[in-house]
């Protein structure tokens, strides 16, 4: 699965800021939709549903009350930049299995968070977390050939 991710996800930062929104989130966003219209896409701009998909997913874990959080498949860090400067989570892990989005992720030097470049099969966590986090990841990880109970 890395050789996969890495030919994905290390093309370089530069291709991926000509289409994402400025904090580089990736996936799926929450559009607020047009009173009388009957579209899944709203009158927002990227950045807003993408925030509001963010702040879905913080508000889900208790971002203000938690103490810490672990995001699976953090990409370029969005969700870990909210925890520790908005949230002040004392301690946050984002996992990826991408070089270059981990290694941006670090270069931000958010207090308290921390970037594994690991897979999620293999993280073994020393502590509990509040909340887990994974946006658009999961989906990632299943085969046509895993049976629907796995």
């Amino acid at each position: 699965m890395t050789a996969p991710v890495r030919h994905h996800y290390d093309v370089g930062d530069d291709f991926y800021r000509l289409w994402l929104d400025s904090s580089l989130t990736y996936s799926c966003a929450m559009w607020e939709p047009v009173p009388g219209e009957n579209l899944d896409v709203g009158g927002d701009a990227l950045a807003t549903a993408q925030e509001r998909k963010l702040r879905f997913h913080l508000d889900v874990v208790g971002a203000d009350r938690a103490r810490a959080v672990l995001d699976v498949g953090c990409g370029w860090g969005s969700v870990l930049a909210r925890l520790a400067v908005r949230h002040g989570v004392p301690r946050s892990v984002g996992l990826t299995l991408s070089e270059r989005q981990a290694a941006h992720v670090r270069a931000q030097a958010y207090p308290g968070v921390e970037v594994r470049l690991e897979n999620w099969l293999d993280y073994t966590p020393q502590d509990r977390f509040d909340g887990i986090i994974s946006i658009g990841a999961f989906e990632h990880f299943a085969t046509p050939a895993d049976p629907p109970a796995e």
